[in-house]
């Protein structure tokens, strides 16, 4: 086990007759005070677990410590939980847009559709209007030349 000594802490507040000693990140230990109980973990092994907390309760230096690591770990703890529950809400938001995205687009096909009938109903009313008034104005030239015709017979 890789441990720095009081002294790598370059002055830290903890003093009295045991400073604990804090391991380096190696192997899966974090930390570890050899003068309380020699060669106990007492941190959760590292792979993930915020539940775990420190136990040592006693009214000192590494009882302030081990109070404050706890807090860190609530805190964090806390933070973590935040974040999973914003990813949880932004899950559900993107399932609401692809949701909507799905119905406008489903909409908009069906208002291409329906303009695309309207496009061929209004070609096929320009077509029968002008063959109506083509043959409106058949009709009116025959009328106009029997008109024409009893003119000159009258004359």
């Amino acid at each position: 086990m890789n441990c720095a000594s009081p002294e790598e802490f370059h002055g830290t507040a903890l003093k009295g007759n045991s400073p604990p000693l804090i391991c380096r990140l190696s192997g899966e230990r974090l930390f570890s005070f050899p003068s309380l109980c020699p060669g106990k973990i007492l941190i959760a092994e590292r792979q993930g677990d915020l539940t775990q907390r420190l136990g040592y309760r006693k009214d000192n230096e590494v009882g302030e410590m081990c109070q404050s690591f706890n807090s860190l770990l609530k805190r964090l703890s806390g933070i973590i939980s935040g974040i999973a529950q914003s990813a949880e809400n932004l899950a559900a938001a993107s399932t609401q847009v692809l949701s909507s995205s799905e119905m406008m687009a489903t909409s908009a096909e069906e208002v291409a559709a329906q303009a695309a009938t309207v496009a061929v109903a209004s070609e096929e009313m320009v077509a029968t209007a002008n063959e109506v008034a083509a043959g409106r104005l058949a009709e009116m030239a025959r009328e106009l030349q029997i008109m024409v015709s009893h003119f000159k017979v009258a004359s």
